[in-house]
């Protein structure tokens, strides 16, 4: 059974280039492991700017999977955590307490 995880790093260079390019080696780590037949699915990257962090989102069977993508891409990941999907409503649904 696959997991989903956030893997977390701080990033002094919050440049889009600099977090596409450690997208990029990770995404090929990632198709590596993949071709050795392991199970790891790079899923996105998001850079909060003004935090300085980035965030890589996997699916892989094993927290180990993911950490050993982070190591071998040397991002100097913080730390990669188990996360879930949770159900968002569509644009043609009322959020609470918005009105029209």
């Amino acid at each position: 059974m696959s997991q989903d995880y956030f893997v977390e790093c701080y990033c002094s260079d919050r440049s889009e280039a600099a977090v596409s390019e450690r997208t990029a080696r990770i995404a090929s780590i990632t198709e590596e492991l993949t071709a050795d037949g392991r199970f790891i699915v790079l899923l996105g990257s998001v850079l909060v700017a003004s935090d300085e962090v980035c965030f890589w989102r996997f699916r892989s069977a094993s927290i180990a999977e993911i950490e050993e993508v982070a190591r071998r891409s040397g991002i100097g990941f913080d730390r990669v955590t188990p996360s879930i999907d949770v159900a968002h409503p569509t644009s043609n649904q009322k959020m609470p307490g918005r009105t029209p």
